[in-house]
């Protein structure tokens, strides 16, 4: 064998940097990080719970200023309750006390969906299941006092006379609660729980 020859590597000797890694040293991301237990949240997490509680807020906002442009055709007082049995008007309130008292009960349900972000963590079935029911809540209460005081109210404006508004009707009440169940779930369904 010439000296040529034997100078010429080998297909052994010619190393190079993938040959220095196998395929045991080649780690993705995924490998990186482990389990990817780890990993931040998807920023859409973030945009959805914010969506959360917004929506309460809007809501709460927008059927404020919708009474506050009704309240120069509204009697004062106005009827806030009616009788079950007689439909006579059992209870008058000024019209600003009747505002008041929807604005203050409505703002708890914006804590409700605080809360229910501040709940929905990572690793707790239990304590998803109790974020999820404390959004839909939230949601749901919201829209049926909104509505309710709405519907309410709406019966007595041009009134000279609350005495004379007549009991919103069975039928709206229904509504009323079908539709807030149904807004319930769709607030249960966008709460978005860390993975």
């Amino acid at each position: 064998m010439s000296d040529d020859e034997r100078s010429l590597p080998g297909p052994a000797a010619a190393k190079g940097p993938a040959a220095a890694k196998g395929p045991a040293a080649a780690k993705g991301p995924a490998a990186a990080n482990g389990s990817g237990k780890n990993r931040a949240p998807r920023p859409a997490t973030g945009v959805r719970n914010g969506v959360l509680i917004a929506i309460p807020i809007l809501v709460i906002a927008a059927s404020t200023v919708v009474m506050m442009v009704w309240l120069p055709s509204l009697p004062d007082p106005v009827v806030t309750q009616w009788s079950p049995t007689t439909g006579q008007p059992t209870s008058l309130s000024s019209t600003t006390t009747a505002v008041l008292s929807y604005v203050v009960p409505a703002l708890f349900t914006v804590l409700l969906a605080v809360l229910a972000v501040l709940l929905e963590t990572r690793g707790s079935v239990v304590r998803r299941g109790a974020a999820r029911f404390t959004a839909g809540t939230s949601w749901a209460i919201t829209v049926f006092i909104s509505a309710g005081t709405l519907v309410m109210l709406s019966g007595q404006r041009g009134l000279e006379d609350a005495s004379l508004a007549a009991q919103p009707s069975g039928s709206g009440m229904v509504v009323g609660v079908v539709l807030a169940v149904m807004v319930g779930l769709g607030g249960a369904t966008l709460l978005e729980p860390r993975e």
